[in-house]
């Protein structure tokens, strides 16, 4: 038997839990919530695996993470990751977790990642290869390596859009854009829009 609790912000996404269970009857839930201090007084103990959901949003995970593995070591913890908005992959294994896996994955896909992180103690769901590589990769500065949707975001930038109308005019979420302005800020170097288009507009006619 695995004991899993989950940590969310979203009641609805705290079914999971009751899906992963009539799923396979090895998995019995224990706690669905959004405080840790309740979660670490009352069911960390008993729990094999926790599972921080992608809209769970805490302060200072790192701090958090330590604390849990203190009271208990051999806690298993799997994140559930969102590109758009959890930030670098690798900072999250920084933090402590011992597994994570892609935002939107299958309940039967879930349920083998946490079998095998209970076998194998460490696992990173394949489909997030692409991330792993992204941070190790180096950032260039020059602007002809961003890509189309980059150059597209600062263009709207430039004209003065807001985050909510560059999401609306290119059919992706807020957070997309917000992810997206943040990766342009780290490739060229720069801190602020006026800095991007500037250095980007620089790079063009030079």
């Amino acid at each position: 038997m695995i004991y899993l609790s989950i940590l969310s912000n979203d009641y609805q996404s705290n079914n999971i839990i009751e899906d992963l269970r009539s799923e396979n009857s090895s998995i019995l839930p224990l706690y669905k919530g959004d405080s840790v201090d309740e979660f670490q007084s009352s069911k960390i103990l008993s729990t094999d695996v926790l599972l921080i959901s992608e809209d769970f949003k805490g302060d200072n995970f790192h701090k958090v993470i330590n604390d849990l593995k203190s009271i208990k070591s051999t806690l298993l913890i799997l994140k559930i990751f969102n590109p758009f908005c959890d930030g670098k992959l690798a900072d999250w294994f920084q933090m402590g977790i011992d597994g994570i896996v892609p935002f939107g994955i299958e309940k039967s896909d879930l349920n083998a990642c946490i079998f095998t992180l209970i076998t194998k103690r460490k696992f990173i769901h394949p489909d997030l290869s692409i991330f792993i590589f992204q941070s190790f990769a180096k950032p260039s500065p020059h602007s002809h390596d961003m890509n189309q949707r980059s150059k597209l975001i600062l263009k709207y930038l430039g004209e003065g859009r807001s985050y909510k109308e560059i999401a609306d005019m290119m059919d992706i979420s807020i957070d997309m854009v917000r992810y997206s302005i943040k990766d342009i800020y780290k490739t060229l170097g720069v801190k602020n829009k006026v800095s991007a288009l500037g250095k980007f507009n620089r790079n063009i006619h030079a």
